[in-house]
Formats: structure tokens, sequence, C-alpha cells
């Protein structure tokens, strides 16, 4: 609870120092395919992140998401809603194309499910879960496409949360504010 304080307390001074700079700002709601390196098979999802513009090149990201999985082989899923803020690093318009580089910190709140049948005749059918909190961070990259009048964010994002990890696939359209 101590480094989620922190991390809110140093994500304020950031956004408050930043504050006496005109930003843009914006907001992308994107679709997610998440790859997990367990027995679970595709994930999917949806994220929403904000963006205030420090200048030209960077911006403050602020992420809300929910993503699931199934297991492969029994009946269990596997959800996370992560909270995550960070920036992006954009490396210049290349006529249309725009890479950029990404990183953010925060937390997932994680939900384990799984349904046991059981053994007819000693034990009966149930259902076990578990929630934790775990510490997430997120490195990747990625490109916006300005097509038309429309800006499509496509990214590859490596996610680690707690001892889990996965690479996450989006793309979305940006609204500017």
């Amino acid at each position: 609870m101590k480094r989620i304080a922190l991390l809110f307390i140093a994500l304020m001074f950031v956004v408050s120092t930043s504050n006496a700079q005109k930003g843009a700002m914006k907001v992308e709601p994107s679709l997610v395919l998440a790859s997990s390196h367990s027995n679970t098979g595709m994930g999917f999802g949806a994220n929403g992140t904000f963006f205030y513009g420090i200048d030209d090149n960077i911006d403050l990201t602020g992420t809300l998401g929910y993503i699931t999985w199934s297991y492969d082989g029994w009946d269990g899923n596997l959800s996370t809603v992560p909270v995550l803020f960070g920036g992006r690093y954009s490396f210049g318009d290349q006529s249309g194309f725009t890479p950029y580089a990404t990183a953010e910190l925060g937390v997932h709140f994680m939900s384990f499910s799984f349904e046991y049948a059981g053994i007819p005749g000693f034990s009966a059918a149930e259902t076990v879960s578990e929630t934790s909190t775990e510490f997430g961070l997120g490195i990747g990259g990625g490109a916006y496409f300005n097509i038309g009048s429309l800006v499509i964010d496509a990214n590859l994002e490596y996610n680690k949360m707690g001892e889990s990890s996965y690479f996450a696939v989006r793309a979305g359209v940006v609204f500017a504010l």
C-alpha cells in the first residue's frame, strides 16, 4: 500500500509541475489481445488511456482497462483491471507515421476463479476464487498512423504483474479533447 501511495504522490507532483505548460489532452479507447506465459489461452479486453501533453514529443498517460483469459484444458479464468500511469515519448512525424516508446507503472487488481467438478460419491462440486492486488510495470512501443482525420494507435507492450506477465497488442483511435 505504501508503494501505491508513493506512486500517487509522485504522479501528482509531476502533473502539478507540468500544469503550468499548456498541454494537449487526448483520450484513446482501445481493444487488447494479450498472450500470457502461463497455460491460459489468448486474453481479450479493452483499455481507456488519457494523455496529457508536456510538449510535442512527451505525453503523460493514465490507463484503466480490463483483460480476461480462460485456462486451456480446465474450467477457470483469470482477469485483471490494470490501473497504470506513465509516459510516451514520440520520435517525430514520419509522413503520417509517428513511432513512440512507452513505460507505465501502477497496479493490477487480479481475480482468479476455477470450477471444480468434484468426484462423484467422494466430493461435491465447488468454485474456488481468489483476488489480489499486484504491482505492475509495462514497457513497449508503437506508432500513431494518420489516416485522413483519424489517428490510429497500435502498440506492443510487455507487462509484468506480480509474478505473472503477458504481452499485449493494442489498437485504438485517439481523440483530442
